[in-house]
């Protein structure tokens, strides 16, 4: 199964710390969500960007995701 997120900061991935044992990068929900479905994902959100480019991201990629979020 794959998964498309497309949307803003609230789906967005941290950004990775310069610490390689920082671990927040895998808190996020997206990332938690993939784990509990064993899914491979895509994160498109973006801090601070439009529903615009959102919806821009998705159209450009809409046919390569079983789920759309």
């Amino acid at each position: 199964m794959k998964i498309g997120f497309f949307g803003d900061s609230y789906c967005a991935e941290p950004i990775r710390s310069k610490d390689l044992h920082s671990r927040k990068y895998d808190f996020s929900w997206p990332y938690q969500l993939r784990k509990m479905l064993n899914a491979e994902i895509t994160n498109q959100c973006v801090s601070g960007d439009t529903l615009w480019h959102a919806y821009l991201y998705l159209e450009e990629s809409i046919e390569d995701f079983d789920i759309l979020i």
